[in-house]
């Protein structure tokens, strides 16, 4: 095993994974945490495909995953991640202030989200409180969840955010966005024909009467949701 570096202070750095489809953004937070005396990005990756090959090979402390990578999902990747390193530590980045997402990440077993927008901010002490056992969430995301708890009141609104699972909520995500199976197909690695099969499940479990009034329904949400079409 690769010894591990050692910072100004002495101490053995932390190994971070990068994981973002936008090179820059993986330059960028190589840039930033490279200066820290304990920290050090010893990988980045712009697919989840080379980020499972770097984790299979590498014992990284963290790793920092955009939950929209361009050809896969980040959700899908941290449970794989979680698999092969159980005590590897993750924070999931993001542009989304979906209350959604940023859910369904701790559930598949994120330590900490951060939105791309305060990263320069925040990062530093973010990455150290999850290297350290403890969970990140920004005070204002804390209060966004806390304010959809005591509006739901612990009842359902069986939306698609509660009924759908992960990857039946990222095919209808696309489908609102446009996409046709076929670039879902692509952008997820599946056939198409588990696209369609994704989508009948969606339509049965939200109750839409044919394609056309699902893919409606499809892009009113993506619209609510702020997602761009």
């Amino acid at each position: 095993m690769e010894q591990q570096p050692v910072g100004a202070s002495g101490l053995a750095r932390k190994w971070i994974l990068v994981v973002d489809d936008h090179p820059f953004v993986c330059d960028s937070l190589r840039e930033m945490i490279d200066c820290e005396p304990d920290l050090v990005v010893k990988g980045a990756a712009t697919d989840a495909r080379t980020a499972i090959s770097l984790v299979a090979r590498i014992p990284f402390h963290l790793a920092m995953i955009d939950l929209f990578l361009g050809r896969s999902h980040g959700l899908e990747l941290i449970k794989v991640i979680r698999k092969l390193r159980p005590t590897m530590r993750v924070i999931a980045v993001s542009m989304t202030e979906d209350e959604t997402y940023i859910d369904r990440a701790f559930h598949a077993g994120a330590n900490g989200f951060i939105h791309k927008a305060e990263m320069a901010a925040v990062f530093r002490r973010a990455a150290r409180q999850v290297l350290d056992g403890q969970t990140y969430l920004s005070d204002e995301f804390k209060e966004r969840f806390d304010q959809r708890a005591r509006a739901s009141n612990g009842k359902s609104g069986w939306t698609p955010d509660e009924l759908l699972s992960d990857q039946e909520l990222e095919v209808f995500r696309l489908t609102g966005q446009g996409l046709s199976a076929e670039a879902i197909a692509q952008r997820l690695g599946i056939r198409v024909c588990s696209v369609e099969t994704y989508r009948a499940r969606i339509r049965i479990k939200l109750g839409y009467r044919d394609f056309t009034d699902f893919v409606a329904h499809a892009g009113q949400w993506v619209m609510v949701k702020g997602f761009p079409v």
